[in-house]
């Protein structure tokens, strides 16, 4: 049987009913606390599945206006490809200039957003 999945109650066969304890020096006990809310776990949860498993990756929260703009500039490629593909097929002549400025516009976007993201993180 795996181990439950965060979030999820425990089976009740597998009740957690033993504590364990143990020393650590400050900067330790600092590191493992920052790395288990990196990981976005509690400390128990953090340190048994780094044991068992291996180091959990970290998951980093992310920011609800950064993901509206990246949905926004979602939709943009979208209303774009949907326009390109409304010309070609009625034949009609496609501004690829403009195209190509309105995609180098969104990826100077992206990659505003991606470099703000990684110094916040």
């Amino acid at each position: 049987m795996s181990a439950p999945i965060s979030g999820e109650k425990p089976h009740p066969s597998r009740k957690k009913t033993q504590v364990l304890r143990f020393r650590a020096t400050p900067e330790e006990n600092r590191r493992i606390r920052e790395l288990a809310q990196m990981a976005g776990m509690k400390i128990s949860q953090f340190i048994i599945i780094s044991t068992i498993h291996g180091r959990p990756s970290a998951t980093r929260r992310s920011d609800p206006a950064l993901i509206r703009h990246i949905a926004l500039i979602g939709n943009n490629l979208n209303q774009i490809a949907r326009a390109c593909n409304r010309c070609a097929r009625g034949g009609e002549f496609i501004n690829l200039t403009g195209v190509l400025i309105q995609l180098k516009r969104i990826n100077r976007q992206l990659a505003s957003y991606a470099s703000e993201n990684e110094s916040q993180g």
